[in-house]
């Protein structure tokens, strides 16, 4: 930016966000900037700037770092910039003068889909501190076919289809196999669509002109486009409406979208890759899901097992997790005792290896580096039946109370007063758990820290500022 109040402002506005902020006065600076930077997450750029504008410094950089997310910041929107930028290899563009929470948004999402570019996931044992790498954990025979499934699809330009249950690692197959398929160095664009409601995820996904419904102000470039030449992930397939999914058999068949309001097609080369944990031959049969889209989506099908079904691959999963986490936590790597383990071999799993996951990381933090105990083990397995049971009790005791109150006439919003109770009393408890860290909670519960900032002030849960002071 070298316009120096401008570029001051953005710089105070995302480092207040937590972001780590360097600032080039001008393209050629930015450059030079670019390539000495270690670790460089997205480029926020204006694009009328002296000597090198933003145009070139986004070809440049596409040049030397394929994925690595670059914003162009302009005041002179139009439909030709916008359309040469995308063009180009933009992951988004902003018109000034913006408001914070757009600039938020975008930057976000630009953050979270280079980092998820970059971390690789490699199949295998974890080295201490090999913390940019994600493993997928398994030999089992149920493993060794998911393996061949992913060699069989992963040069293949069929869309893919990723089944199994909530807690297997269906994202991690997905990014596995765009790893390892000749659309490598193209984007990969991942999007949760259980954390988008229905009246955006279209929106989200195709994009939207000027003035396409109350609150569009600006062209907006969805993700499809983002993805051009590479894979897009769609995580959560009963999420999707059935008119939403008729659009994505357009992107299949033509290699083409229309924005919402738009009437122009618009290229988009882009490998469908779709991970769900529904029934789905029942979502066909209740018209739930398209089924021209589900022919499609089972030509190149994987099945990933639970973990009651690769009892073989408990062992491993337990001492990478208990290496993972001693490492994040500075910890020895406790022993486990011989009882802990037979434990945790015999458990069913119903959450998977995300249960798996959470119970190692909780002893850790209880233990500190000291054994793992068979008693220890029994109390972090029998905590979540409990806890639901009791859960599931309140609810049902605080509905009946609220739809004696409809009855009579005291209450019309019985399910969202239960909605926003649960709400709030999960994100309370959420940001306990996460030491405060707003970051890695919009992280683990899968939503923008724009969503997150939101919610926390609506209920009142952020820290009191002169205590923040304080401590």
């Amino acid at each position: 930016e070298d316009e120096p109040v401008a570029g001051r402002a953005t710089k105070r506005l995302l480092e207040h966000e937590g972001y780590t902020v360097e600032w080039a006065k001008n393209g050629r600076e930015g450059l030079q900037l670019a390539a000495n930077v270690e670790k460089l997450d997205a480029v926020l750029t204006d694009f009328r700037m002296p000597e090198v504008g933003g145009m070139e410094l986004l070809e440049k950089l596409r040049e030397s770092n394929p994925h690595l997310p670059v914003i162009l910041m302009t005041a002179h929107g139009s439909a030709s910039l916008a359309i040469e930028a995308t063009r180009k290899g933009a992951y988004d563009y902003i018109l000034k003068p913006y408001q914070p929470s757009e600039l938020f948004e975008v930057v976000e999402r630009a953050v979270e889909a280079s980092r998820q570019t970059q971390k690789r996931v490699q199949f295998g044992q974890l080295a201490a501190k090999e913390t940019d790498t994600d493993f997928i954990i398994g030999n089992s025979r149920a493993m060794q076919q998911v393996y061949k499934d992913m060699g069989r699809i992963a040069d293949k330009a069929d869309a893919v289809l990723i089944r199994g249950e909530a807690g297997t690692g269906k994202n991690l197959v997905a990014r596995a196999i765009w790893q390892h398929s000749d659309r490598a160095e193209k984007p990969f664009i991942s999007v949760n669509c259980a954390t988008i409601s229905e009246n955006l995820l279209e929106s989200e996904l195709f994009g939207h002109e000027k003035g396409a419904f109350p609150g569009a102000i600006t062209r907006r470039i969805g993700r499809i486009e983002q993805a051009d030449g590479g894979t897009l992930f769609l995580d959560e397939l009963g999420e999707i409406e059935p008119q939403i999914q008729a659009k994505l058999v357009q992107l299949l068949q033509e290699e083409s979208i229309t924005r919402i309001g738009g009437f122009e097609k618009i290229p988009a080369s882009v490998r469908v890759i779709v991970a769900t944990s529904s029934d789905l031959e029942h979502a066909i049969q209740q018209h739930e899901l398209n089924e021209d889209f589900s022919l499609r989506l089972n030509a190149a099908h994987i099945y990933v097992p639970p973990l009651r079904e690769r009892e073989d691959d408990v062992r491993l999963l337990t001492e990478y997790h208990l290496k993972h986490y001693a490492a994040s936590l500075e910890v020895m790597v406790p022993e486990i005792e011989p009882t802990a383990l037979e434990r945790l071999l015999e458990y069913s799993w119903p959450g998977n290896v995300t249960e798996l996951e959470s119970v190692i990381r909780r002893a850790l933090l209880q233990n500190q580096g000291f054994s793992i105990t068979r008693e220890l083990v029994d109390e972090l397995l029998d905590e979540v039946p409990v806890s639901a049971t009791q859960n599931e009790l309140q609810i049902e005791h605080r509905m009946r109370e609220l739809l004696q109150k409809a009855e009579t006439g005291e209450e019309t919003r019985v399910f969202s007063i239960l909605q926003e109770e649960f709400e709030r009393a999960a994100y309370s408890e959420a940001i306990n758990f996460a030491g405060g860290n707003q970051s890695k909670l919009a992280r683990w519960l899968g939503v923008s820290r724009v969503t997150l900032r939101d919610k926390l002030d609506k209920y009142h849960l952020f820290p009191n500022k002169s205590e923040a002071k304080r401590s």
